[in-house]
């Protein structure tokens, strides 16, 4: 998706850009959409996540949870 100039720059001066708003079905009311970039992946939308309300990049998270699942399993070889 393209962003405008102003979009970016409102990502570089505050950390994140509000969207819109987004419903899904499985959802039980609308929840803000953000522009965020990441220092890896580039520039990507999510929204607020725990307390603290902050962006997580899909792409990291992805990586993070494959790492942790292997590690489970390298552990599972170990035991047995």
């Amino acid at each position: 998706m393209n962003y405008s100039l102003w979009q970016r720059f409102k990502v570089r001066l505050s950390g994140r850009c509000y969207l819109k708003y987004e419903m899904r079905p499985e959802w039980s009311g609308y929840l803000p959409l953000y522009l965020a970039k990441c220092s890896k992946h580039g520039y990507f939308e999510g929204h607020p996540q725990g307390y603290s309300n902050h962006l997580n990049c899909p792409i990291c998270l992805e990586a993070a949870a494959l790492s942790r699942k292997e590690a489970v399993g390298d552990l599972a070889k170990v035991e047995r």
